[in-house]
């Protein structure tokens, strides 16, 4: 079972990228493989947390528009496990984005065991209403000039990381400028499931429609996914709901 292609864009850039945009992502859910040996349906800010926790990244954060800044919580979480939790204190106030970028940014551990950080935005749009975003502006320019000079952790199997800030976007267009046009930002884009994923969702679905189950499941789960052509991947898991 292999991970969302975008996924794995995601994982090759963190050796190369600051700053990385993820749009079509904000409301989407996905499938992606799990340590158990089966997949799980998760949300776009789980399953790059997972990610990062694969890649070995020592600290992973989520700010968000409506409760602020949060902490992925447990390495290989369990399916249905809470991975994320509420940090203490002043970090759960909107204004917290810039801290989130700052700790990022300067978190460097320690002369024995060097770390690296990530900081995942979600609702980044919202980012052009909000009253700090002057100050998140300036702390961008400043992230960029110190991801310059910050070098690259070599993990235990060979791979290299930088700390790094991923954007959420569901419409990028409604994004700041000085984000989007930023220098040293990348942006990945969510595509809509092809036949093959289609599929795999569809085989998911069959069983949690009433009545009798098809019998040749393979073959019914290949119509389903032809009808939810054009759908995304949480258009088509909403499908059984209704």
């Amino acid at each position: 079972m292999s991970e969302p292609l975008w996924l794995t864009d995601l994982g090759t850039r963190v050796a190369t990228d600051a700053h990385i945009i993820v749009t079509g992502a904000a409301n989407e859910r996905h499938l992606v493989p799990h340590a158990s040996g089966g997949e799980i349906v998760r949300p776009s800010v789980d399953a790059i947390g997972y990610k990062f926790d694969e890649l070995g990244y020592d600290y992973v954060l989520e700010w968000t528009f409506t409760s602020g800044l949060r902490m992925w919580q447990q390495r290989q979480a369990p399916p249905n496990g809470p991975a994320w939790t509420e940090p203490d204190g002043h970090w759960g106030q909107h204004d917290s984005l810039v801290n989130g970028i700052r700790f990022v940014h300067r978190y460097q551990g320690t002369e024995a065991k060097p770390g690296r950080a990530a900081l995942i935005v979600s609702g980044a749009e919202h980012l052009a209403d909000q009253p700090n975003q002057g100050a998140a502006r300036e702390v961008f320019a400043g992230a960029l000039t110190l991801a310059r000079t910050d070098p690259l952790l070599r993990t235990s199997d060979g791979r290299y990381l930088h700390s790094i800030v991923v954007w959420l976007l569901e419409e990028p267009a409604a994004a700041p400028l000085w984000l989007t046009q930023g220098a040293r930002v990348r942006t990945i884009s969510v595509p809509r499931p092809d036949a093959a994923l289609r599929s795999r969702i569809a085989a998911r679905l069959l069983p949690q429609f009433p009545g009798p189950q098809p019998a040749d499941a393979k073959a019914a789960a290949g119509r389903l996914a032809d009808l939810c052509e054009g759908m995304s991947c949480s258009e088509m898991l909403d499908v059984a709901s209704y």
